[in-house]
């Protein structure tokens, strides 16, 4: 009698995604979800504490590996939502108007969550562009900006791949480092092996 194969275990990362209205949330997610990007509204306990907020999931599989990826903007306290590995603050470079409130959104964001996080500058050429806009909506120096078009598919797989980049370096598990560049691959081919 021959023993089973060793079976892989599943792994789960849990990717959150911010940032103001129509700032490129919705494309980002729906470029990157292999399932139908799902919406639903939940009860805000942000600030203004009134109404309710969106909040959307979307999955991609590679492998053994399942990424979720959440908007939850204007939900908060993201402290209580589910267990969140790395985030994604988008902003549009071409919106100044909407800085202010993502300064103050992404200055919670930091506080609450001790994740690594990208800034998603959207509409940006120049990566000196990017890291201003960053560093004006009070991200950290060890944060990265990333200008993008979210409106292309591979410039979203591209802001993932980069927000799994800085989960990496801050995983102190080396036997994790082959699952999540499963995904970073399948993201790059966009889902081709």
């Amino acid at each position: 009698m021959s023993a089973a194969p060793p079976t892989c275990p599943r792994h789960e990362f849990t990717l959150l995604v911010l940032g103001p209205a129509e700032a490129g949330r919705t494309s980002l997610m729906r470029a990157v979800s292999q399932s139908p990007v799902a919406a639903s509204a939940v009860e805000s306990t942000g600030p203004a504490g009134l109404g309710e907020a969106p909040t959307a999931v979307g999955t991609y599989l590679a492998g053994d590996v399942r990424l979720l990826l959440l908007d939850a903007s204007g939900r908060h306290p993201v402290s209580s939502m589910p267990e969140i590995d790395a985030a994604v603050y988008v902003v549009d470079a071409q919106h100044p108007a909407s800085h202010i409130g993502a300064a103050l959104e992404l200055r919670v964001l930091l506080n609450e969550l001790q994740v690594p996080v990208v800034v998603a500058v959207d509409r940006c050429d120049a990566p000196e562009e990017a890291d201003r806009i960053a560093h004006r909506l009070s991200a950290r120096s060890d944060q990265r900006a990333m200008p993008c078009h979210l409106g292309d598919p591979s410039a979203c797989r591209s802001v993932v791949v980069a927000a799994l980049t800085e989960l990496l370096a801050h995983i102190e598990c080396p036997s994790s480092v082959g699952q999540v560049g499963t995904v970073d691959q399948a993201l790059r081919t966009g889902g081709r092996r």
